[in-house]
């Protein structure tokens, strides 16, 4: 499955080829190096429709969360 997630300030798209097995963590966890804010690690991986975040400890799989085949996420720094 492909995510593309987009960083905070909108300037980088990161395209992520994912298992549907794997959960929003592994997710977290790669595109960590791509934050651009000076929040650091404090972030979040929402989608804009249906406006919802995703906590890291979530441990559904991508496709129980309804994020397979594709999806477009969005980080939010806090």
């Amino acid at each position: 499955m492909n995510l593309r997630v987009r960083t905070e300030t909108g300037v980088r798209n990161v395209i992520i080829k994912m298992l549907v097995t794997d959960t929003i963590q592994s997710v977290y966890e790669y595109v960590a190096p791509y934050i651009e804010s000076a929040a650091g690690t404090h972030f979040e991986l929402r989608t804009n429709f249906p406006n919802k975040a995703y906590q890291k400890q979530e441990t559904k799989t991508l496709k129980e969360l309804g994020l397979a085949p594709s999806s477009a996420l969005i980080i939010r720094a806090l």
